[in-house]
């Protein structure tokens, strides 16, 4: 988050804040604090900032709806967002998900990670920002190389193979193979997102006040129609 000449930021990890003020110039230091932005209101003035920057943390909250409101919350009118996740759309989980016959995040493939409780693509993520007062100016895709780790256990290099076998089923012409390479190729991350990038950049100005602050879970057969109005899953 920045303004004119102020900089900030947020984490629920203490340890990670510690080492970000480590980190910084003296002579720069940014205003940084522990938030579990999940539940907590963030602790800085309303239309504090120019911008706001949201890298890679909205599928790890329950309440995706609350960490947006409280964005807006802190942005300026006409201020910019600028959001990140991973993209549940990428053409391999949409293959893996028809394969299995489920829409599901238990591959087992390493892809789809186990810390990851919110799956989002291009219209889930436009929408949350729609409800939270901001207007989709671009969306952009995001490549992402991903790097296994290497293992001196003998099992394990069993288990995945010779360097030939794999070389060979990556030259298998698979549906996702063909895919991979013509994306590679035509460069169709940048030009269809929602489906042949691995992330999803988001950027949006703020229009008006979020109509949300929370979207908790609320029984559909006693809510009244004041908790509809603070529930995104009301929607019509």
């Amino acid at each position: 988050m920045c303004g004119a000449s102020y900089k900030a930021g947020a984490d629920i990890s203490r340890k990670a804040i510690d080492l970000a003020i480590d980190s910084a110039p003296i002579s720069d230091k940014p205003d940084l604090k522990v938030v579990d932005i999940d539940k907590e209101e963030i602790p800085w003035e309303t239309e504090t900032f120019d911008g706001v920057m949201v890298i890679e943390v909205l599928e790890h909250l329950f309440d995706p709806v609350h960490a947006l409101a409280e964005m807006n919350k802190i942005l300026k009118k006409n201020g910019k967002i600028v959001v990140t996740v991973p993209n549940i759309g990428y053409f391999p989980y949409r293959w893996y998900h028809f394969k299995s016959g489920e829409m599901t995040d238990f591959h087992g493939n390493g892809m789809i990670l186990n810390e990851h409780i919110r799956f989002y693509g291009v219209k889930t993520l436009r929408m949350l920002l729609e409800v939270t007062g901001f207007e989709v100016v671009n969306v952009k895709g995001a490549r992402k190389k991903v790097i296994h780790s290497l293992s001196s256990d003998k099992s394990d290099r069993k288990v995945k193979g010779s360097l030939f076998a794999r070389i060979m089923r990556g030259l298998t012409p698979t549906p996702t193979n063909v895919l991979s390479r013509c994306n590679v190729l035509f460069s169709l991350w940048k030009r269809f997102p929602s489906f042949f990038a691995m992330g999803i950049v988001v950027e949006a100005i703020k229009i008006e006040d979020s109509k949300y602050k929370y979207n908790q879970a609320i029984d559909h057969q006693v809510r009244t129609s004041e908790e509809d109005e603070i529930n995104v899953n009301a929607l019509k």
